[in-house]
């Protein structure tokens, strides 16, 4: 029985390649012949690497202008955080064949498996991609694994999310939110199941982790977009806690100083969580890893759709009181380790549906 693989694999995004790595490993640890499909879709490809080329084009002329002046400072970090995850990214076991959009099949594999990630969000994949969706043609059953969207999706794309449902064998989907969505639009069932980062323990991320830093005790600040509210905060905690801060970010568009790195491996990304005393985030990924490893950890909600997907992973997992505003004071946060009361409830749900063994001689 042979397993692939559908997710973004190759986004230049930490959370991205950490789930997919986490989730081929535990097939193949748990003795399943599995592999990362290396399709390569152009809207993931053109969105990330040391020119985002993919975006550039869809700018209008004064846009690519103001862009290009932007980020031609700092090209060599750009290209220097490219380097890393293409490192990371051509380590991942991925199949001899690589996909493209202008691919219509997929062969020799038993299973599909799509997600995690937001395979099923028609904004990042630019409509919905036949390829995470059950649509190309394959000998394969697929099913999905922590599936995850937009929130708020269009009438248009609920309609088709009730032709995509009726591809898939068994459906599995990340958010408690968008579970219940689907429900409504079909007769299967839906079952709600971690990201796959909790399918490793947390010595096996100790064991793949680098230590990033020195031995200064730090509170650890990771946010894709930033803001200047969280630093703000994040500040304040470290004064009243005598520690100094490191922060984390996706965005490449600012010069390194001794606490901003843009340019960490997967393996330092992790590293930078087991070893901090407190994390102050705005991501999904940032409040898994801290969950993860039991930190004292915020994090920061704006009021916008981008924050249901890590509220609902705190209120799936049951932890109450980790969200701040961008008002919040630092100096008021209370240092305790975090308990996931859910966690071990919620990850043998996910173990059990990924038994491919009963569903093999199930089908």
């Amino acid at each position: 029985m042979k397993i692939g693989i559908l997710t973004f694999h190759r986004a230049h995004n930490y959370g991205a390649v950490l789930q997919a790595y986490a989730l081929v490993t535990y097939l193949i640890n748990c003795g399943l012949e599995a592999e990362i499909v290396d399709y390569r879709p152009e809207a993931i490809e053109g969105a990330h690497g040391t020119i985002p080329w993919g975006g550039i084009k869809r700018m209008s002329v004064k846009g690519k202008i103001k862009f290009l002046i932007k980020i031609l400072p700092f090209i060599f970090l750009r290209y220097k955080r490219a380097k890393v995850f293409e490192k990371f990214i051509d380590a991942l076991p991925t199949s001899s064949k690589t996909y493209t959009s202008k691919d219509k099949e997929i062969c020799n594999y038993d299973y599909l498996v799509s997600g995690s990630d937001q395979v099923w969000n028609p904004y990042i994949t630019r409509g919905f991609d036949p390829f995470y969706t059950g649509q190309i043609k394959t000998d394969a059953k697929f099913i999905s694994y922590a599936a995850s969207a937009e929130i708020t999706p269009k009438q248009n794309a609920i309609e088709e999310y009730k032709g995509i449902l009726n591809n898939f064998e068994r459906i599995s989907v990340r958010e408690s939110i968008f579970q219940k969505q689907l429900s409504s639009l079909t007769g299967k069932k839906i079952e709600q199941v971690l990201d796959p980062i909790f399918l490793l323990t947390p010595e096996q991320w100790k064991g793949f982790s680098i230590k990033p830093f020195n031995d200064e005790p730090y509170i650890l600040v990771y946010q894709v977009k930033r803001d200047a509210n969280v630093l703000r905060y994040a500040h304040e905690l470290a004064a009243a806690h005598h520690c100094c801060v490191k922060e984390i970010t996706a965005e490449a568009e600012f010069f390194p100083n001794s606490e901003r790195y843009v340019s960490l491996s997967p393996q330092e990304f992790v590293g930078a969580f087991v070893n901090a005393k407190m994390v102050v985030t705005t991501s999904f990924h940032g409040t898994a890893f801290s969950v993860m490893f039991e930190k004292p950890f915020v994090t920061m909600m704006f009021g916008t759709p981008g924050d249901y997907r890590a509220l609902d992973l705190m209120k799936t997992l049951g932890i109450e009181g980790a969200t701040i505003t961008p008002s919040s004071k630092g100096a008021e946060f209370v240092c305790k380790p975090t308990v996931a009361m859910n966690l071990v409830k919620m990850l043998n749900v996910s173990k059990s549906y990924l038994e491919f063994d009963v569903l093999f001689n199930k089908y």
